[in-house]
């Protein structure tokens, strides 16, 4: 338990470090080596995407066991600092909010071009002709889903699992981020990582959406309306997980998410997630990510609370 909240505090306090020394950066440069491979030898099929993604968590898995078993041969204190450092580096609090900063701060100045540009960090869709309530709704779904994909999902296979849990959790997420797009370069390749992330998203999306809900209140927001779009709308997205925590901020705020979107230069109708009870405004960025901050606090407590329940059921057996 001490390791979740440390790895918590760590991110809040350093985000993510710089690129070139970020651990997701080696995690994409090695499923971009295990693409490669893998389809110079079965060609781009479903068969190369489930090869590629086995050799890549299994990678990932087995540098990081070496990485905690050295630590455990060295001190304790060693390996769970090592520990701590391995399920931070799956969670970006901070940079999520970042992220959400960089394109709120130039769309307040009135610098399109610049928050296009910041925007386009965020999302797979094209922004080159958004306008300012695109890019805000562009920012307060990413925020939402990323809430469970960067923050949720990790501390809760973190809890159950322990340090591999995050680590074989994210690798699995990028995956998915990089690869797992309906184009006709990985609508084969991507469908095995994409499937596989859909299955160790499911409860943690679900869980997601219900704890922005119940931050909602501390940030002005309708906590019956986010629990009542869940219900109704969590379903409509065509991803079986992304749409329950963009409802559970759609209804919180009175807000419509979804419609037309741009992906590879091709007009995407993606569907109408609450009711559009007022415009979107450039206020529901920082209300979105406050929702977040408060969402990360309540997933910590229910990742430590999974990990009382694990250590019990561990130490009964």
């Amino acid at each position: 338990m001490s390791q979740l909240i440390a790895a918590v505090l760590l991110d809040l306090l350093f985000g993510d470090p710089p690129g070139r020394f970020h651990p997701v950066r080696a995690l994409g440069a090695a499923a971009s080596f295990c693409r490669k491979q893998s389809i110079r030898l079965l060609g781009n099929t479903r068969a190369a995407g489930a090869v590629s993604s086995l050799a890549c968590i299994g990678a990932a898995l087995a540098v990081s066991s070496l990485l905690l078993a050295a630590a455990a041969a060295v001190h304790p204190l060693l390996h769970w600092a090592v520990s701590v450092l391995l399920i931070c580096s799956s969670l970006a609090v901070r940079d999520l909010a970042g992220h959400a900063r960089r394109v709120y701060v130039p769309l307040t100045a009135g610098s399109i071009d610049e928050a296009r540009r910041f925007t386009g960090y965020l999302v797979s869709r094209s922004t080159g002709s958004m306008d300012a309530p695109e890019m805000v709704r562009a920012v307060v779904e990413s925020t939402a889903e990323n809430t469970s994909d960067s923050i949720t999902a990790p501390l809760f296979y973190a809890a159950l699992f322990g340090p591999l849990g995050a680590v074989g959790y994210r690798c699995v997420n990028t995956m998915d981020a990089m690869f797992g797009y309906r184009t006709p370069e990985y609508l084969h390749f991507g469908c095995v990582p994409a499937k596989i992330d859909d299955l160790l998203n499911y409860l943690p999306a679900r869980l997601c959406a219900v704890l922005l809900a119940f931050s909602a209140p501390l940030t002005g927001g309708s906590l019956s309306g986010s629990l009542r779009m869940i219900r109704r709308d969590g379903r409509k997205h065509e991803s079986p997980n992304a749409g329950y925590p963009e409802a559970a901020v759609a209804g919180a705020l009175g807000v419509q998410l979804g419609g037309p979107s741009v992906y590879f230069g091709r007009t995407v109708k993606k569907p109408e997630i609450g009711d559009p009870l007022r415009p979107l405004h450039l206020s529901d960025i920082p209300r979105t990510v406050s929702m977040m901050y408060a969402a990360a606090g309540l997933s910590l407590a229910a990742a430590a609370g999974i990990a009382s329940v694990v250590l019990l059921l561990a130490g009964a057996g």
